[in-house]
C-alpha cells in the first residue's frame, strides 16, 4: 500500500485512493508582507499546537538549526500562553564537535538558555569510530540506511524510555518546504511560464550576483524545469545516472526520470508548485520506508508536514519563500520574536561529511572484500570495479555523490540478507561468509 493511500472495494474490484490531494486551483494572495507573515505564525502555531497532544512528557530533538528551533519555541511559547494536554516539553540535541561545519550544538545552547533548562545531550561524533558494524541485524523488507549508528539509536532509545515520552516533535521536512535549500530555478521557471519577462530578468540579475554564476546558466537550468520530464533528464543535473550503475539496467527502470520526477502532479502546471508537491510525495515515501535499529518506544510527530500548513505553503507565491539573498525569507520575518536572533539570522548550516568519510575508512576493509563479488554486479544493477573505486575515492576526501554510495552499499548488504535467509537462494546464499549475512534496512 503506497504512503497517504487507501484502499477501497466496491463490487469485488479494489481502487487505491489518496486520502488528500491539493487543488491546483488555490491561491492565497495578501497585499502586505505583514499578511503573509501573520499568516504563516497562525498555521504553523496551529500545527505545532495539534502535536502537543499527550498525556506523557513531549521531547522535542533540538539540533540548534532554524526547523527544530522553531518548533521547540513555537511549542514554549503555547505551552506558556495557551497551556496544552502535554505536561511538559523537553529537548534531544545530537552534536559533532569534530565536523568542520559543525557549529549546530552553540546554537540549541541559544535555545536552551531562552527555554531556561538543558535538554538531553548525545555526542553523534562517535559514528565515525563506532564499533558497530554497517550491517544491521534485524530484516526488513526494503534497503535504506546503515547499521553503524545503532549504538545512539539505542542511546536514544534509553532516553526516550527513562523519560517517559511516548511522542517526539522532528523538525523533517522544514528544509524541504519553506525555501531551505536556496535554488532559484523553480521560481525563475514560473516567470517563464507565465511570461513575466521583465521581472525574469530582474530576478536573473540578482540570484546571479548572490549565486556568483552568470545568468544564462541560471536560465538554462531553469528552463528545463519548464520541459517535460521526460525530456529534461537529458539535461538536468539531478538525472545524471552515476558511473558505477549499469546502463542497460538504468534504462529498463527508467532511473534517470525516476531521480528527478514524481509520477503525480496533481493537475499543477507552476514549476514551484510541482517542485513542492514533488518533495511532499517523495518525503511520504521515505518516511514511510523507515524503521528504527532499535524497537520504536515512541510517534515521532512532523509539524512541518501539516496539511493545513502544507496547503498554505503551496498557495501563496513562492517569491515570498525564497528571495535573493534571503533564505527562508517568510520563516525568518515571521518568527521574529519567537525564535533567538541569533538563529533567525543564523547563515550557516551543518553539513555531515567528515563522519560518513571516516565510516567508509574504519570499514574499507570488509567493503573490499564484499565489492569484490557483490550481488548486486551479479544481478546486473552495478559494476563491481566502478563502485569499489568510487567508495575509495570518498573515503580519500574527493568529490562524490556520497548519498548514493551509500544507498548502494546498503542494498548490497540487503541482498547478501536476503539471500542468507534463503530468499535469493538461487545465487547461493550458504556462499557468502557468515559476517556478510547481515543487513542495515530503514529510510
Amino acid at each position: 500500500m503506497p504512503p497517504g493511500q487507501f484502499v477501497r472495494i466496491r463490487n469485488g474490484r479494489a481502487v487505491t485512493e489518496r486520502f488528500w490531494r491539493f487543488s491546483p486551483a488555490s491561491r492565497i494572495r495578501y497585499k502586505t508582507d505583514a499578511e503573509y507573515e501573520e499568516h504563516f505564525r497562525f498555521v504553523f502555531r496551529q500545527s505545532v499546537q495539534r502535536r502537543l497532544r499527550s498525556d506523557s512528557p513531549i521531547l522535542g530533538e533540538l539540533s540548534g538549526g532554524l526547523d527544530s528551533s522553531s518548533i521547540v519555541c513555537m511549542a514554549d511559547d503555547i505551552l506558556a500562553k495557551e497551556g496544552a494536554e502535554t505536561p511538559r516539553l523537553d529537548t534531544l540535541s545530537y552534536y559533532d564537535k569534530t565536523e568542520p561545519s559543525g557549529d549546530d550544538w552553540t546554537y540549541f545552547h541559544k535555545v536552551e538558555a531562552q527555554r531556561g533548562r538543558a535538554g538531553i545531550h548525545i555526542d553523534s561524533s562517535r559514528l565515525g569510530t563506532s564499533p558497530d558494524s554497517l550491517a544491521c541485524t534485524e530484516f526488513c523488507p526494503l534497503p535504506g540506511g546503515l547499521g553503524f549508528g545503532q549504538t545512539l539509536d539505542t542511546e536514544r532509545a534509553d532516553a526516550v524510555r527513562s523519560g517517559g515520552y511516548r511522542a517526539v516533535l522532528s523538525g523533517i521536512g522544514g528544509d524541504e518546504f519553506t525555501g531551505g535549500v536556496p535554488d532559484p530555478r523553480a521560481h525563475l521557471a514560473d516567470l517563464i511560464v507565465q511570461f513575466k519577462f521583465i521581472s525574469l530578468a530582474k530576478q536573473l540579475m540578482a540570484w546571479s550576483l548572490v549565486k556568483r554564476r552568470p545568468w544564462i546558466h541560471l536560465l538554462w537550468r531553469s528552463a528545463i524545469d519548464v520541459v517535460p520530464a521526460s525530456l529534461g533528464q537529458y539535461f538536468a543535473k539531478e538525472a545524471k545516472i552515476e558511473p558505477w550503475i549499469q546502463r542497460d539496467f538504468a534504462q529498463r527502470t527508467g532511473l534517470a526520470l525516476r531521480q528527478m520526477d514524481v509520477a503525480e502532479h496533481f493537475g499543477l502546471w507552476l514549476p514551484t508548485r510541482r517542485s513542492y508537491i514533488g518533495g511532499v510525495l517523495t518525503m511520504a515515501n521515505n518516511l514511510a520506508k523507515h524503521t528504527h535499529s532499535t524497537d520504536p518506544l515512541d510517534e515521532v510527530r512532523y509539524p512541518f508536514l501539516d496539511q493545513d500548513f502544507l496547503e498554505f505553503i503551496l498557495s501563496i507565491p513562492a517569491e515570498q519563500m525564497l528571495r535573493p539573498g534571503e533564505r527562508r525569507s517568510l520563516m525568518r520575518r515571521a518568527l521574529t520574536g519567537i525564535v533567538p536572533q541569533e538563529i533567525l539570522s543564523r547563515r550557516t548550516k551543518q553539513v555531515a561529511q567528515r563522519t560518513p568519510m571516516l565510516i567508509l575508512e574504519k570499514s574499507w576493509n570488509e567493503l573490499q572484500t564484499i565489492f569484490q563479488t557483490p550481488l548486486s554486479s551479479r544481478l546486473g544493477f552495478i559494476h563491481d570495479a566502478r563502485m569499489l573505486k568510487t567508495i575509495n575515492d570518498t573515503r580519500a576526501g574527493k568529490d562524490t555523490a556520497m548519498v548514493r554510495v551509500l544507498w548502494t552499499i546498503s542494498l548490497e548488504y540487503w541482498l547478501r540478507d536476503l539471500a542468507a535467509r534463503g530468499l535469493l537462494a538461487s545465487l547461493g546464499a550458504t556462499a557468502l561468509p557468515l559476517q556478510q549475512r547481515q543487513v542495515p534496512i530503514s529510510a
